[in-house]
């Protein structure tokens, strides 16, 4: 819907080749449990694979524990 709205449904609002897109990868469900946001499995920013274990060292942050 945000895509719509600002005109960019061309280029937003989904994941496909083509598309621009900001995507974090957890284990886990964050809507059933928070924490899962800590376990960052892959980060992809701009189209840059950012390392998972590097984020957390430089948000001085471990996977929570199960």
């Amino acid at each position: 819907m945000p895509a719509r709205v600002t005109g960019l449904e061309g280029e937003l609002g989904s994941i496909a080749p083509g598309m621009r897109a900001d995507v974090i990868l957890v284990e886990g469900n964050p809507l059933e449990d928070i924490r899962a946001l800590r376990n960052l499995r892959r980060v992809i920013r701009k189209g840059v694979v950012l390392d998972a274990a590097e984020l957390h060292r430089l948000a001085d942050l471990s996977p929570s524990e199960k």
